[in-house]
């Protein structure tokens, strides 16, 4: 739509009206405008016309301020995670960069782990070998040790149970060989104890007293008998000393030396 030159005076004295009397000469002006324009004008500028007989309009309230957003910990959040993803990726490097390495590594491990289970192929019959051997000695402390060398060496051949059964046997011989040989001992010294009482008694036999004075020195037959009767070199006369019983009386002996040691006794002619 055109605009018509007067009619935008008249609005522009409306709107720049502000007193009664400049209203009151607005209004005619506007009277005269709707009579050359029509009345939609006046409507138009009534909506556009100040209320200049009203009290002004309060002013509206100011709108709260709104709190300006703080993000510094997502920053945070986002400046450790690229660091983080920068580290990863220098790994990532890293890692290509070596996996010509990592390869023969495991090649190589691969290749110790077929010789180690050459090895215990190996052991495996070694140890069969060697338990076959077991119990070949000619007495039983050989066997035992044997068997405990077998136990040292192949702790884990499945040979173990029959080893240990074997050497129980063996052991066994062994404890029952030493009961034995603590019972000759035992017998030994309680003989000896009693040969010592009689001859302490004066009541051996010619031969139970040789037998008893042989080999030994010539210090330990004089705390025994005393000093000679008479000495004449490897013989010792005790010919006054009572020593033995024969024949149911007390005798008298010579003791003949050799090299220091008693060598051998005769009795003393009547």
């Amino acid at each position: 739509m055109q605009t018509n030159p007067g009619m935008m005076r008249s609005i522009t004295i409306l709107r720049g009206a502000t007193s009664v009397r400049s209203l009151r000469f607005a209004g005619v002006c506007t009277v005269a405008v709707m009579a050359l324009y029509g009345a939609s004008t006046i409507q138009v500028h009534a909506a556009d016309a100040p209320a200049a007989a009203s009290a002004p309009a309060a002013a509206p309230a100011p709108a709260p301020a709104r709190a300006k957003p703080d993000f510094s910990r997502e920053y945070s959040e986002y400046v450790h995670l690229k660091k983080e993803l920068a580290a990863a990726e220098d790994e990532a490097k890293k890692l290509a960069a070596k996996m010509p390495e990592v390869r023969q590594e495991i090649a190589d491990i691969k290749d110790k782990d077929a010789r180690i289970d050459g090895q215990i192929a190996a052991l495996q019959f070694l140890d069969k070998l060697a338990f076959e051997k077991l119990g070949k000695e000619k007495t039983p402390d050989l066997n035992v040790a044997q068997i405990r060398s077998f136990l040292r060496d192949y702790p884990k051949s499945e040979y173990k149970g029959k080893a240990e059964e074997l050497i129980k046997m063996y052991q066994g011989a062994l404890d029952a060989e030493a009961a034995k040989r603590a019972k000759a001992e035992q017998d030994d010294r309680a003989a000896r104890k009693a040969l010592d009482d009689r001859f302490m008694r004066r009541e051996l036999s010619l031969v139970d007293f040789r037998a008893y004075m042989k080999g030994k020195t010539l210090a330990e037959v004089r705390t025994l008998l005393g000093e000679p009767y008479e000495v004449r070199g490897q013989y010792w006369d005790y010919s006054r000393t009572a020593c033995l019983t024969e024949d149911g009386r007390r005798r008298s002996a010579i003791i003949i030396f050799d090299g220091g040691r008693v060598l051998n006794v005769t009795l003393k002619p009547d």
